[in-house]
């Protein structure tokens, strides 16, 4: 069995300053909010726990995905390879998967950082249907049998969706 996890950017500071590298119009920049970096944090102690750590990590470019991404492996001392992925922002669900199917076949585990709508519809998709919402900085975990590249719609199974608020 593989385990894909979804995990969406936690929530973003749309009123940083040009300090912090952001300006208005330059989403890609755009940095976590203090609430986001305590959620990445949740999240990266909760995989730790729960003995789940990923055997790689990839990453939308944007500042707001690597930050999330980085926070959790440091806090859940990961030791899964970071890869950063422009096809992962601004991405299409096809866009997306592309970077899924090319995984390597000795990842068991992979967790994606990435944005909505993307991370939503990936999941509801996999899971054949319907319509989850992922929340700031949730971490979708689905189960499959199979290649990366066969990873399609209906293939996967929700193993769970955690939200951080749910998390000490």
């Amino acid at each position: 069995m593989r385990m894909l996890m979804l995990l969406r950017h936690g929530k973003s500071d749309w009123s940083a300053s040009e300090d912090s590298g952001w300006v208005p119009g330059a989403d890609h920049r755009r940095p976590l909010a203090p609430r986001g970096i305590k959620a990445a944090k949740r999240i990266g102690r909760f995989i730790a726990s729960a003995d789940i750590k990923p055997d790689r990590i990839l990453s939308s470019t944007a500042t707001r995905a690597r930050s999330t991404a980085e926070l959790a492996i440091e806090a859940g001392d990961f030791a899964g390879e970071l890869t950063l992925h422009d096809e992962l922002y601004e991405a299409s669900v096809a866009d997306a998967l592309a970077v899924i199917h090319a995984t390597d076949e000795s990842v068991e585990r992979l967790l994606v950082a990435g944005h909505e709508p993307t991370t939503s519809s990936r999941a509801s998709t996999r899971m054949g249907g319907g319509h989850r919402r992922v929340d700031t900085a949730t971490l979708v975990g689905l189960a499959f049998y199979g290649p990366w590249n066969e990873l399609g719609a209906g293939s996967a199974e929700l193993r769970f969706l955690i939200p951080p608020r749910l998390l000490d």
